[in-house]
């Protein structure tokens, strides 16, 4: 009997790449847009769009967030389709991932600035610090 891989399962990024080009083909065929050869591939095999998950999420999350209220309203939340209905999960999964993200970014924006005071401050001499905090409000 020969070899196989029957044993081997897909990695998440394959199947995260699989998903995310399933739902990019179903929009852009409902869009009356052409859909790039590598999403057709990736649709089929996520290995086949290996390092075109993040391309194919933004073009995804473009695409949806630029659709007008009521495409979007027939598109991704129609009950009567299952593609609508796995997009829809899709999306409102995506969107929860963006807020954590944002935050995220401006918490360590937040951080970065603080660290960068506190170094400008450090580097004072005591009566400069007095004559700053003459100067504060409060």
């Amino acid at each position: 009997m020969p070899c196989n891989g029957d044993y081997m399962e897909p990695s998440q990024e394959e199947e995260n790449t699989r998903e995310t080009a399933q739902h990019l083909r179903y929009v852009l065929t409902a869009l009356g847009k052409p859909v790039p050869k590598f999403v057709e591939d990736a649709t089929c095999a996520g290995y086949l769009g290996f390092g075109q998950l993040n391309p194919m999420v933004v073009r995804l999350c473009t695409e949806i967030r630029e659709m007008p209220d009521s495409v979007r309203e027939s598109l991704v939340y129609d009950a009567h389709s299952a593609s609508a209905r796995a997009l829809a999960t899709w999306w409102e999964i995506h969107l929860d991932a963006d807020r954590i993200r944002l935050k995220q970014e401006a918490r360590e924006r937040d951080a970065l600035r603080r660290r960068a005071a506190l170094q400008k401050l450090q580097g004072l001499s005591l009566e400069e610090l007095e004559r700053l905090a003459q100067d504060c409000p409060g």
